[in-house]
Protein backbone atom coordinates (compact mmCIF):
# COMPACT_ATOMS: atom_id res chain seq x y z
CA UNK A 1 0.00 0.00 0.00
CA UNK A 2 1.54 3.36 -1.04
CA UNK A 3 1.79 6.31 1.34
CA UNK A 4 -0.74 8.65 -0.39
CA UNK A 5 -3.44 5.98 -0.32
CA UNK A 6 -2.76 5.22 3.35
CA UNK A 7 -2.97 8.91 4.24
CA UNK A 8 -6.24 9.29 2.33
CA UNK A 9 -7.73 6.31 4.17
CA UNK A 10 -6.54 7.72 7.50
CA UNK A 11 -8.09 11.13 6.83
CA UNK A 12 -11.37 9.58 5.63
CA UNK A 13 -11.73 7.39 8.73
CA UNK A 14 -11.21 10.38 11.02
CA UNK A 15 -13.75 12.43 9.10
CA UNK A 16 -16.30 9.66 9.56
CA UNK A 17 -15.60 9.58 13.30
CA UNK A 18 -16.05 13.35 13.52
CA UNK A 19 -19.35 13.17 11.63
CA UNK A 20 -20.58 10.42 13.93
CA UNK A 21 -19.63 12.45 17.00
CA UNK A 22 -21.38 15.54 15.63
CA UNK A 23 -24.50 13.51 14.85
CA UNK A 24 -24.59 12.10 18.39
CA UNK A 25 -24.34 15.61 19.81
CA UNK A 26 -27.18 16.80 17.60
CA UNK A 27 -29.33 13.86 18.70
CA UNK A 28 -28.97 15.09 22.27
CA UNK A 29 -30.33 18.51 21.35
CA UNK A 30 -33.96 19.47 21.17
CA UNK A 31 -35.11 21.19 18.01
CA UNK A 32 -38.04 23.16 19.40
CA UNK A 33 -38.40 26.41 21.30
CA UNK A 34 -40.67 25.78 24.28
CA UNK A 35 -43.15 28.42 25.45
CA UNK A 36 -42.94 29.52 29.06
CA UNK A 37 -46.62 28.70 29.62
CA UNK A 38 -49.89 27.94 27.86
CA UNK A 39 -53.56 28.58 28.59
CA UNK A 40 -55.79 25.66 29.52
CA UNK A 41 -59.35 26.67 30.32
CA UNK A 42 -61.01 26.57 32.80
CA UNK A 43 -57.82 26.78 34.89
CA UNK A 44 -57.42 30.19 36.49
CA UNK A 45 -53.80 30.59 35.42
CA UNK A 46 -51.59 29.35 32.57
CA UNK A 47 -49.85 26.00 32.88
CA UNK A 48 -46.11 25.55 32.47
CA UNK A 49 -43.41 22.91 32.88
CA UNK A 50 -43.69 20.00 33.76
CA UNK A 51 -46.97 20.12 31.83
CA UNK A 52 -47.28 20.35 28.05
CA UNK A 53 -49.94 20.18 25.37
CA UNK A 54 -50.01 18.37 22.03
CA UNK A 55 -48.56 21.36 20.17
CA UNK A 56 -45.28 21.15 22.09
CA UNK A 57 -44.90 17.46 22.89
CA UNK A 58 -41.18 17.81 23.71
CA UNK A 59 -41.70 20.53 26.30
CA UNK A 60 -42.67 18.71 29.47
CA UNK A 61 -43.30 15.49 31.36
CA UNK A 62 -47.11 15.28 31.66
CA UNK A 63 -49.43 15.79 28.70
CA UNK A 64 -52.54 17.90 29.32
CA UNK A 65 -55.51 17.88 26.93
CA UNK A 66 -57.51 21.10 27.01
CA UNK A 67 -60.40 22.68 25.17
CA UNK A 68 -62.60 19.62 24.53
CA UNK A 69 -66.24 20.82 24.75
CA UNK A 70 -68.30 19.62 27.73
CA UNK A 71 -65.50 17.80 29.48
CA UNK A 72 -62.77 18.47 32.00
CA UNK A 73 -59.16 18.86 30.94
CA UNK A 74 -57.30 15.55 31.08
CA UNK A 75 -53.79 14.66 32.16
CA UNK A 76 -51.56 11.72 31.27
CA UNK A 77 -48.94 10.87 33.87
CA UNK A 78 -45.71 10.00 32.09
CA UNK A 79 -45.50 8.77 28.50
CA UNK A 80 -48.01 5.95 28.87
CA UNK A 81 -51.04 5.04 30.90
CA UNK A 82 -54.66 6.19 31.18
CA UNK A 83 -55.96 9.73 31.01
CA UNK A 84 -57.34 11.25 34.21
CA UNK A 85 -59.83 14.11 34.39
CA UNK A 86 -58.40 17.17 36.13
CA UNK A 87 -60.79 18.96 38.49
CA UNK A 88 -60.32 22.67 37.67
CA UNK A 89 -61.16 24.16 41.07
CA UNK A 90 -57.97 22.55 42.38
CA UNK A 91 -55.57 24.20 39.97
CA UNK A 92 -52.34 22.59 38.86
CA UNK A 93 -49.98 24.85 40.81
CA UNK A 94 -46.70 24.74 42.72
CA UNK A 95 -47.30 24.15 46.41
CA UNK A 96 -46.73 27.13 48.72
CA UNK A 97 -43.77 26.89 51.09
CA UNK A 98 -42.54 23.77 49.28
CA UNK A 99 -39.78 23.64 46.63
CA UNK A 100 -40.74 24.78 43.15
CA UNK A 101 -40.35 21.27 41.79
CA UNK A 102 -43.48 20.07 43.67
CA UNK A 103 -47.02 20.40 42.27
CA UNK A 104 -50.45 19.24 43.41
CA UNK A 105 -53.24 18.30 41.04
CA UNK A 106 -56.66 16.83 41.79
CA UNK A 107 -57.63 14.04 39.42
CA UNK A 108 -60.68 11.88 38.81
CA UNK A 109 -60.21 8.16 38.08
CA UNK A 110 -63.08 7.09 35.82
CA UNK A 111 -61.91 3.46 35.68
CA UNK A 112 -61.95 3.19 39.47
CA UNK A 113 -65.39 4.82 39.57
CA UNK A 114 -66.76 2.25 37.11
CA UNK A 115 -65.36 -0.64 39.17
CA UNK A 116 -66.84 0.75 42.38
CA UNK A 117 -70.26 1.36 40.83
CA UNK A 118 -70.32 -2.20 39.48
CA UNK A 119 -68.92 -3.65 42.71
CA UNK A 120 -66.10 -5.13 40.68
CA UNK A 121 -63.17 -6.41 42.74
CA UNK A 122 -60.76 -5.00 40.16
CA UNK A 123 -61.25 -1.80 42.15
CA UNK A 124 -58.87 -3.23 44.74
CA UNK A 125 -55.76 -2.87 42.62
CA UNK A 126 -52.89 -0.83 43.97
CA UNK A 127 -52.68 2.57 42.31
CA UNK A 128 -49.36 2.57 40.48
CA UNK A 129 -48.13 5.64 38.69
CA UNK A 130 -45.33 5.71 36.08
CA UNK A 131 -42.45 7.16 38.08
CA UNK A 132 -39.29 7.93 36.12
CA UNK A 133 -35.88 9.45 36.71
CA UNK A 134 -37.47 12.85 35.95
CA UNK A 135 -40.73 12.83 37.90
CA UNK A 136 -42.59 10.85 40.57
CA UNK A 137 -46.24 10.72 41.67
CA UNK A 138 -47.60 10.20 45.20
CA UNK A 139 -51.08 10.01 46.72
CA UNK A 140 -51.49 12.72 49.32
CA UNK A 141 -53.93 13.32 52.15
CA UNK A 142 -56.25 10.44 53.00
CA UNK A 143 -55.77 6.96 51.66
CA UNK A 144 -56.86 3.56 52.95
CA UNK A 145 -54.34 0.70 53.10
CA UNK A 146 -55.47 -2.91 52.73
CA UNK A 147 -53.88 -6.29 53.26
CA UNK A 148 -54.80 -8.26 50.14
CA UNK A 149 -54.37 -12.01 50.74
CA UNK A 150 -54.54 -14.78 48.15
CA UNK A 151 -57.33 -17.32 48.79
CA UNK A 152 -55.43 -20.14 47.09
CA UNK A 153 -52.74 -20.14 49.79
CA UNK A 154 -52.50 -23.02 52.27
CA UNK A 155 -52.00 -20.45 55.03
CA UNK A 156 -55.65 -19.50 55.47
CA UNK A 157 -55.79 -20.22 59.20
CA UNK A 158 -52.61 -18.26 60.11
CA UNK A 159 -53.88 -15.38 58.00
CA UNK A 160 -57.21 -15.27 59.82
CA UNK A 161 -55.46 -15.53 63.18
CA UNK A 162 -53.20 -12.61 62.36
CA UNK A 163 -56.05 -10.31 61.30
CA UNK A 164 -58.28 -10.67 64.34
CA UNK A 165 -59.83 -7.27 65.08
CA UNK A 166 -59.63 -6.15 61.44
CA UNK A 167 -62.51 -5.47 59.10
CA UNK A 168 -62.53 -7.98 56.28
CA UNK A 169 -64.14 -8.44 52.90
CA UNK A 170 -64.22 -12.02 51.59
CA UNK A 171 -66.49 -11.81 48.55
CA UNK A 172 -63.78 -11.36 45.92
CA UNK A 173 -63.04 -14.52 43.94
CA UNK A 174 -59.27 -14.73 44.35
CA UNK A 175 -58.41 -12.89 47.55
CA UNK A 176 -59.62 -11.54 50.89
CA UNK A 177 -59.19 -7.98 52.10
CA UNK A 178 -58.26 -6.94 55.63
CA UNK A 179 -58.24 -3.33 56.77
CA UNK A 180 -58.82 -0.94 59.65
CA UNK A 181 -61.28 1.95 59.42
CA UNK A 182 -61.34 4.82 59.95
CA UNK A 183 -58.13 5.83 61.72
CA UNK A 184 -55.87 2.92 62.62
CA UNK A 185 -52.87 2.53 60.29
CA UNK A 186 -51.86 -0.93 59.15
CA UNK A 187 -48.76 -2.46 60.72
CA UNK A 188 -45.92 -3.75 58.59
CA UNK A 189 -46.67 -6.87 56.57
CA UNK A 190 -45.41 -9.84 58.62
CA UNK A 191 -42.89 -12.11 56.84
CA UNK A 192 -44.90 -15.25 57.64
CA UNK A 193 -47.72 -14.13 55.31
CA UNK A 194 -46.14 -14.46 51.83
CA UNK A 195 -49.55 -14.68 50.17
CA UNK A 196 -50.47 -11.15 51.27
CA UNK A 197 -49.57 -7.77 49.83
CA UNK A 198 -50.33 -4.19 50.84
CA UNK A 199 -52.31 -1.89 48.55
CA UNK A 200 -53.18 1.79 49.01
CA UNK A 201 -56.35 3.36 47.64
CA UNK A 202 -57.80 6.89 48.05
CA UNK A 203 -60.15 7.24 51.01
CA UNK A 204 -63.43 9.09 50.71
CA UNK A 205 -62.90 11.33 53.74
CA UNK A 206 -66.28 13.03 53.18
CA UNK A 207 -68.06 9.72 53.80
CA UNK A 208 -66.63 8.75 57.19
CA UNK A 209 -70.06 7.45 58.29
CA UNK A 210 -70.01 4.75 55.61
CA UNK A 211 -70.48 1.13 56.62
CA UNK A 212 -66.99 -0.10 57.47
CA UNK A 213 -67.80 -3.64 56.36
CA UNK A 214 -68.32 -2.53 52.75
CA UNK A 215 -65.03 -1.25 51.27
CA UNK A 216 -66.73 -0.23 48.02
CA UNK A 217 -68.30 2.67 49.95
CA UNK A 218 -65.05 3.78 51.54
CA UNK A 219 -63.05 4.75 48.48
CA UNK A 220 -62.82 8.03 46.58
CA UNK A 221 -62.56 8.38 42.82
CA UNK A 222 -61.45 12.03 42.94
CA UNK A 223 -58.28 12.68 44.90
CA UNK A 224 -55.20 14.94 45.09
CA UNK A 225 -51.86 13.78 43.73
CA UNK A 226 -48.38 15.17 44.29
CA UNK A 227 -46.04 15.54 41.31
CA UNK A 228 -42.38 15.90 42.22
CA UNK A 229 -39.84 16.78 39.54
CA UNK A 230 -36.36 15.41 40.26
CA UNK A 231 -33.60 17.88 41.15
CA UNK A 232 -31.61 16.91 38.03
CA UNK A 233 -34.61 17.51 35.81
CA UNK A 234 -35.45 20.82 37.49
CA UNK A 235 -31.87 22.04 36.98
CA UNK A 236 -31.99 20.87 33.36
CA UNK A 237 -35.20 22.82 32.72
CA UNK A 238 -33.94 25.95 34.48
CA UNK A 239 -30.79 25.79 32.35
CA UNK A 240 -32.80 25.77 29.12
CA UNK A 241 -32.81 22.02 28.49
CA UNK A 242 -35.45 19.33 28.40
CA UNK A 243 -35.57 16.21 30.57
CA UNK A 244 -35.48 12.91 28.72
CA UNK A 245 -35.39 9.30 29.90
CA UNK A 246 -33.57 6.55 28.05
CA UNK A 247 -34.34 3.16 29.63
CA UNK A 248 -34.98 4.91 32.97
CA UNK A 249 -31.66 6.76 32.70
CA UNK A 250 -31.94 10.54 32.91
CA UNK A 251 -30.24 12.88 30.47
CA UNK A 252 -30.68 16.54 29.67
CA UNK A 253 -31.32 17.45 26.03
CA UNK A 254 -30.02 20.92 25.26
CA UNK A 255 -30.52 23.53 22.55
CA UNK A 256 -29.19 26.94 21.73
CA UNK A 257 -32.75 28.21 21.73
CA UNK A 258 -33.76 26.73 25.08
CA UNK A 259 -36.91 27.99 26.74
CA UNK A 260 -38.78 30.90 25.25
CA UNK A 261 -39.54 33.05 28.30
CA UNK A 262 -41.93 35.40 26.57
CA UNK A 263 -44.25 33.45 24.25
CA UNK A 264 -47.58 31.98 25.36
CA UNK A 265 -49.64 29.61 23.24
Amino acid sequence: MDVPFFLSLFVLSHLLLLLHSFSAQEDNKIQVTCPKSFDCKPFHQPLSFPFFNSTYSQCGLCAVTCGVPNRHPQIQLGNEGPLYDVIPWYDVIPVENIPKNVYHVQIHDQILQTHLENRNCNAFTDLKFPDSSSISFTLINSYLPFFKCDKSSDLVSPTEDHFKGYHNYTKCKDYNLYYKFPDDPLPSLPPDLPSCSVIHLPLNSSNMNATASDPFHLLATTFPLELRVSEDCQKCYQGGGQCQNDNQTFHCATTNKGIDTTTNL
